[in-house]
């Protein structure tokens, strides 16, 4: 059941666990786990694709941490 994955902050931003957004789109939680850490010499294609859109590449280590904001798993 992912619904246990997911919250909601007090600023009413929603975010999932890595292992909830993986659940979603039927990976592993570990390829995303490396797709948002990227490489230290180069970005992976994941992490490429959320800093086009808008994000912040050090943020993107901390979704492991911190959960993956509803921004980020919406088309």
């Amino acid at each position: 059941m992912i619904v246990s994955e997911l919250t909601v902050d007090a600023k009413g931003v929603g975010r999932s666990t890595i292992r909830g957004v993986a659940r979603m789109v039927g990976v592993e939680h570990s390829t995303l786990v490396r797709g948002f850490q990227g490489g230290a010499l180069e970005h992976s294609r994941l992490s490429q694709m959320l800093m086009d859109a808008g994000f912040d590449g050090g943020a993107l280590a901390r979704f492991a941490q911190d959960g993956v904001p509803d921004t980020a798993i919406s088309d």
